[in-house]
């Protein structure tokens, strides 16, 4: 196989369910940029959604302690991160209808396509070069990607939580 062929070999061999998975998750991510009105729950499942999609990219793909350890590192120190911020600019909750009106973001986006690109690169490499999977950096690089990426899903749900649990203000109620 010629080197310029490689691209359509790996769109011609990707499964459909990961087109349709991708065709959901811009879906998902584009519904963000809007703003909007969404109840605690809600706005728990994205960041929930991301953490299983990350740590079956872990599991499945390198299944060791070293990647899981790392994933969870990263998904630590970047919960940790986003714990330390303000609430998400422009968010306000309302405790009376007990849900955030939140304004458009285009981050969303960019974390699941992110998270996305990661899973699919390492799905395509490992598909072509499956002794990778035993690659301890690889493993390590990847596994810590994910989990920042995780990381910053769960902090902002955090965040948000937080938000919403914290007794109205003079200026709120």
């Amino acid at each position: 196989m010629q080197r310029s062929d490689v691209p359509l070999a790996i769109v011609q061999h990707t499964p459909l369910w990961v087109w349709v998975l991708l065709v959901a998750l811009l879906s998902l991510g584009l519904q963000q940029s809007l703003p909007r009105s969404v109840s605690l729950r809600r706005a728990t499942l994205l960041p929930v959604s991301m953490l299983t999609l990350s740590l079956w990219g872990v599991l499945s793909a390198f299944g060791s302690a070293l990647a899981v350890t790392a994933w969870v590192l990263g998904g630590l120190v970047a919960a940790a991160w986003s714990l330390h911020a303000d609430s998400p600019r422009g968010v306000h909750w309302s405790a009376a209808e007990q849900v955030f009106r939140m304004p458009g973001s285009w981050m969303p986006l960019v974390l699941i396509l992110g998270l996305f690109s990661i899973k699919f690169g390492i799905g395509v490499s490992l598909a072509r070069h499956p002794e990778l999977s035993n690659a301890a950096g690889l493993a390590l690089a990847a596994s810590l990607a994910y989990g920042i990426f995780s990381g910053l899903f769960a902090g902002r749900a955090l965040v948000l939580w937080r938000l919403a649990r914290r007794p109205p203000t003079a200026s709120s109620a």
